[in-house]
């Protein structure tokens, strides 16, 4: 079984995160994750409940779309609940029992034969990683004690409080007080009645859903009293499964979306020194030339495998280098992942766009549990992170993998993942107050 130490949790295919809002944007993910992370762990229920992952397949014909060519080329790794799984098929007859009748997962709304070529493409990549039976440790378990911990007690509000967020975090914490309590018991109550441990999520969405009468919280209306509460509370949800999720697999997580007035969830997490060792905190900085994810996809949408191509003939010592630093955060070792990124970038842009014209991107590597930081040191807050933006702006729209911040609220930092940052979005760098 592979080990995630090195590997990353895609999120931008948990369709419950909420936070891929369009196929552009799950498509600019996973060109990202694809070109500068070592492999994408995915959850067996991401993988058959995503809305966009199934739309990125259906642009294709069978075997065409960058998602197939990367799993079947190993470096999808998909993250099975039950041990001795063979296949994603069976995985998916394996949830439809754990969850029950009242979740429809999204592969059933498609046509089988676009879920035949997802089942194909998983499988073919020959490689699984079965979630982790530790003694006295069990994912749903774990899952519900994280968010009453970070959902039901008060005394560590105060930590997370700043003069930026504080009106908007305690008027939220009022207005989700009967979420934040008897809804969590209730959804504990009912995965207790089909013989699971711990708390589902799909339960607690299935609830608050019910309380409107709709099968998503993207169908409230936009000036309805109860909208930022509802998806604020929800977003603390998925924090809180995401993070339970990468603790217990032992992988580093991108959380794509964060609000500073709004949350609080990693902050409290991440700050915790255990289990995450602390190592080298002083992050690499380099200025890049790089195109846009979207016209990198774009340059080869009709020969993806060139897309692969460029991480398997130009990406390998930076790869390489990236693995050995994770493991081993010496100065030298960071020196090598510095030296393979910029050779790595500079060749993309030579040798595949010869016709394009570069932007200049601002790159932050950065590795191991790190102390809070100002917003000088930079626009942008991950666990762990390399982060692309346009250097010379101040708003960055979030491409890839982890959060920002539009203020100085800072959460701890741990382990290396692939961030990208474009500056043509006019609402980033400013406070969102009263709505998301």
């Amino acid at each position: 079984m592979p080990s995630p130490s090195n590997y990353v949790l895609f999120t931008a295919a948990d369709t419950a995160g909420m936070y891929t809002k369009t196929l552009e944007d799950f498509e600019n993910h996973l060109v990202n994750n694809v070109l500068f992370e070592d492999k994408l762990l995915i959850q067996d229920g991401y993988l058959v409940d995503s809305t966009f992952l199934l739309k990125h397949l259906e642009r294709t014909n069978r075997g065409g779309s960058l998602f197939e060519k990367a799993a079947s080329n190993g470096l999808v790794i998909p993250a099975y609940r039950q041990r001795g799984t063979r296949s994603l098929r069976d995985a998916l007859a394996i949830m439809e029992k754990d969850y029950g009748s009242n979740v429809h997962l999204e592969i059933g709304k498609f046509d089988p034969v676009l879920a035949g070529r997802l089942f194909e493409c998983v499988d073919q990549g020959n490689q699984a990683f079965y979630w982790p039976a530790m003694e006295g440790t069990h994912l749903g378990e774990e899952f519900g004690k994280l968010v009453r911990q970070e959902l039901q007690k008060n005394d560590h509000m105060e930590a997370v409080l700043t003069a930026g967020n504080k009106p908007h975090l305690e008027e939220l914490w009022a207005k989700t007080r009967l979420w934040r309590t008897d809804l969590i018991d209730q959804a504990e109550e009912r995965t207790r009645e089909k013989n699971q441990r711990g708390i589902q999520r799909s339960e607690i969405f299935l609830l608050l859903h019910s309380e409107y009468k709709i099968s998503n919280i993207t169908e409230l209306p936009e000036g309805h009293p109860d909208k930022w509460a509802a998806t604020a509370f929800l977003r603390w949800v998925t924090q809180c499964h995401q993070l339970n999720m990468s603790r217990i697999f032992g992988s580093s997580v991108h959380l794509l979306e964060y609000e500073a007035a709004a949350d609080f969830v990693p902050d409290n997490v991440l700050r915790s020194p255990d289990p995450y060792p602390v190592m080298d905190m002083e992050p690499i900085v380099c200025e890049v030339d790089l195109p846009k994810p979207g016209l990198l996809l774009g340059y080869f949408k009709k020969k993806l495998d060139s897309l692969l191509d460029i991480r398997r003939d130009l990406g390998q010592a930076y790869l390489e280098a990236l693995r050995t630093w994770r493991t081993t955060p010496t100065w030298r070792n960071k020196s090598e992942v510095r030296q393979g990124l910029v050779k790595y970038c500079e060749k993309i842009c030579k040798y595949y766009l010869e016709n394009t014209e570069p932007q200049k991107w601002l790159i932050q590597i950065r590795n191991g549990l790190g102390q809070p930081i100002g917003m000088a040191a930079a626009l942008f807050h991950g666990i762990a992170a390399i982060a692309f933006k346009e250097g010379a702006r101040t708003g960055v729209k979030m491409l890839s993998n982890s959060y920002h911040l539009n203020t100085t609220l800072n959460p701890s930092i741990r382990k290396t993942d692939v961030h990208i940052y474009h500056p043509d979005d006019p609402e980033i760098g400013r406070p969102r107050a009263g709505a998301l």
